[in-house]
């Protein structure tokens, strides 16, 4: 996968696959606004997801439209493991805490390296690409 997704189209993906699978989008933040990037219900569960983008998210940036290396999608990763986890923390015990992703090789690689301990948590990863949104754990 080359595409160069960013968080906002992560957001938008997803909340359109979250449509398609019934759930009814509460809230939802671009990279500008702070806070849990999306959040959904369906039959009474709820889901929050945190987004991360394969490239920045803003057009006037020099990493605007190249893809981040592997240090800064760790670091990416990273911070969106602790939102999880604060999700985890925070919200009821019917909350599904989830991470969104691109769907490509650097993604895919560092998520592995952590799928046993996230798995243990019960904290879901979404790999998206533009045409599809891969229910990957």
């Amino acid at each position: 996968m080359n595409e160069l997704l960013t968080e906002n189209e992560v957001v938008e993906i997803m909340m359109s696959y979250l449509n398609s699978q019934g759930y009814t989008i509460e809230r939802y933040a671009t990279t500008t606004q702070i806070g849990i990037d999306i959040e959904a219900f369906k039959n009474g569960n709820k889901i929050c997801i945190e987004a991360k983008g394969a490239t920045s998210s803003m057009k006037d940036s020099a990493r605007y439209g190249k893809p981040f290396n592997d240090n800064q999608v760790k670091n990416h990763i990273g911070k969106a493991v602790v939102a999880a986890l604060k999700v985890l923390n925070q919200e009821c015990k019917d909350t599904i805490s989830a991470i969104a992703l691109p769907n490509n090789a650097t993604h895919k690689k560092q998520i592995n390296e952590i799928q046993t301990p996230l798995k243990q948590l019960g904290i879901k990863v979404f790999l998206v690409s533009k045409d599809n949104v891969l229910d990957y754990f």
